[in-house]
């Protein structure tokens, strides 16, 4: 599928490499493209909800992170207040600035892009369409991750190095909507030292290893550690999590969200 003004020598390399293509839009004008792409989502699902942002603040900013939330929903996105209102379906507003339409929607209420990473997150694994139980962990130093949004994942922002609020959120999360089925840790400027791999490696399987105590020769207070866990970080002091011991927020089914056909 062609969106945006791309120069018609795209479309004739792609048939030359026997590529079949599709021109959904050809607008520059980034209302007009909203628009045409969610009209040719529409044709594809019966998803009725879109995710707005603005090109200004601290929702330009969140850009790739409303888009990659989109993406695992199949939600339009929808660049400014005219195209949510042109499109007119209830929509997830991504910053304060998004916040200038006229129709329904939810509000995200985060101010650093790493706290609206997980708040994102959140909201992904409770829609009855998505159920994301895939997370790609960067590092807040990183530069360019639009390439990860051909992972089908949330993405969640570290801090530089370690994983600080991180941890609890992925232990939370695990609590609510149950085990991650696959973490993308990503590598490159502050990516998790040795040491955070693997907390990491002891939080997405249940494990609380930050609790363990004692030095080499004194043992670990584990119980059913089989010794080819320890090495990886998943070391067990009290059992496996409860995965997934609370329901979903209602938000989704409250504002009359529709599955894909």
């Amino acid at each position: 599928m062609l969106v945006g003004a791309l120069p018609t020598s795209v479309n004739t390399s792609l048939s030359q490499a026997g590529v079949r293509s599709e021109v959904v839009s050809t607008s520059a004008d980034r209302t007009t493209v909203s628009v045409e792409v969610a009209a040719e989502i529409r044709t594809i699902t019966a998803i009725h909800r879109t995710v707005t942002i603005v090109d200004s603040g601290f929702s330009a900013a969140a850009a790739i992170l409303a888009a990659n939330f989109a993406a695992i929903n199949g939600f339009p996105l929808a660049v400014g207040p005219a195209a949510t209102d042109a499109i007119g379906s209830p929509t997830v507003y991504v910053g304060a600035e998004a916040a200038g339409a006229s129709v329904d929607g939810q509000r995200t209420s985060s101010n650093t892009l790493p706290s609206l990473s997980m708040e994102l997150a959140d909201l992904a694994a409770a829609s009855p369409v998505a159920r994301s139980r895939r997370v790609a962990l960067v590092s807040e130093a990183s530069g360019e991750v639009l390439g990860l949004l051909n992972l089908s994942s949330a993405i969640v922002l570290h801090p530089i190095d370690h994983l600080g609020s991180v941890a609890d959120w992925l232990d939370a999360s695990g609590r609510r909507y149950g085990k991650f089925e696959r973490v993308f840790f990503v590598q490159g400027p502050g990516q998790l030292n040795a040491d955070e791999y693997w907390r990491l490696q002891g939080t997405v399987n249940g494990y609380r290893v930050n609790e363990l105590m004692g030095v080499s020769g004194q043992g670990l207070p584990v119980i059913r550690q089989p010794l080819g866990e320890r090495p990886i970080g998943a070391a067990r002091i009290d059992g496996s999590l409860p995965w997934g011991s609370e329901p979903a927020p209602n938000y989704w089914t409250s504002v009359a969200q529709t599955f894909r056909d």
